[in-house]
C-alpha cells in the first residue's frame, strides 16, 4: 500500500476520528499542519514531532505518510528517510553488543538519514544500553538539526517517568500531537 498524506486525510475525514486530534491545543484534521512542516523541513526548520495518543488511532499510518511526502517533496534532493519501531533498535543494540561490546554503531547508523522515524517508543524493554543509545539518538538528531518524527502510546507522564528528565527533556522541543478517539483497527 502506497501512504500517501491525501490518503492519509481522506481516510482521517471519513471517520471523523481526528477531529478530536490535537496539535498544541489547536486541530489537525486534513488542512495539513504537518504538510507544511515537511515544506518548512526542506527549507531548514528542522523541528521534530512526537505523535503519542492510545493504541490503534492511526500515529504509524500518519508516519508512513510524512515520510512518503517527505521523500515525494523534492525527488531530486538528498532526502532519506528511515523508519524503525524501538523493538528493532533494541535488537540492533543487543546484536551490537553482543558482537562488539558497544552500542554506539546503532545510535551513529540511526544519524545517517536527513529523516528518522522512531515508532512504538515505550515498547522496548527498558534498561541502560537502549536508553543510552536513545539519548545519544534524540540528542545528536537535535544537535544537528536533523528532523526525527516519533510515535507512542505512553502519556507524557509515563515518558518522564520511564525515560527520565534528560531524554523527556530532549521530546519537549519537539511539536507534540496527541492522537485521541477509539482504536480504529476496531472499525474495519
Amino acid at each position: 500500500m502506497k501512504y500517501t498524506w491525501e490518503m492519509f486525510c481522506e481516510y482521517c475525514e471519513d471517520v471523523s476520528i481526528y477531529s478530536k486530534a490535537r496539535v498544541e491545543n489547536s486541530i489537525f484534521i486534513t488542512d495539513p499542519p504537518a504538510e507544511d512542516w515537511i515544506t518548512e523541513w526542506v527549507g531548514g526548520n528542522k523541528h521534530s514531532i512526537l505523535l503519542h495518543g492510545n493504541a490503534g488511532l492511526g500515529k504509524t499510518w500518519c508516519v508512513f505518510c510524512l515520510i512518503n511526502r517527505w521523500i515525494n517533496i523534492a525527488p531530486r534532493s538528498p532526502h532519506s528517510a528511515k523508519f524503525v519501531s524501538c523493538i528493532d533498535i533494541q535488537d540492533r543494540v543487543e546484536q551490537n553488543f553482543a558482537a562488539y561490546r558497544s552500542t554506539k554503531g546503532v545510535s551513529d547508523v540511526l544519524l545517517d538519514y536527513s529523516l528518522l522515524a522512531i515508532d512504538d517508543l515505550g515498547c522496548e524493554s527498558s534498561g541502560d544500553m537502549m536508553e543510552r543509545v536513545l539519548y545519544r539518538t534524540i540528542n545528536s538528531r537535535i544537535l544537528r538539526q536533523l528532523p526525527t518524527i516519533i510515535s507512542t502510546n505512553l502519556s507524557p507522564e509515563e515518558m518522564l517517568n520511564r525515560y527520565g528528565a534528560r531524554i523527556y527533556s530532549r521530546l519537549k522541543t519537539y511539536r507534540w500531537i496527541e492522537f485521541v478517539g477509539e482504536d480504529l483497527r476496531s472499525w474495519r
